[in-house]
């Protein structure tokens, strides 16, 4: 992989993970009662 195609994926996934947070932000707080819903351990 070159320089080039590195800081290119690399400004991808910076931009990826700023469209995730700022879609985490925007979004409501579950309610309470779901919590606990949809968690696997």
């Amino acid at each position: 992989m070159s320089e080039e195609d590195f800081i290119s994926l690399e400004e991808a996934v910076k931009q990826a993970i700023e469209e995730a947070v700022d879609f985490a932000r925007k979004s409501p707080e579950p309610d309470a009662s779901e919590l606990f819903e949809d968690l696997y351990v």
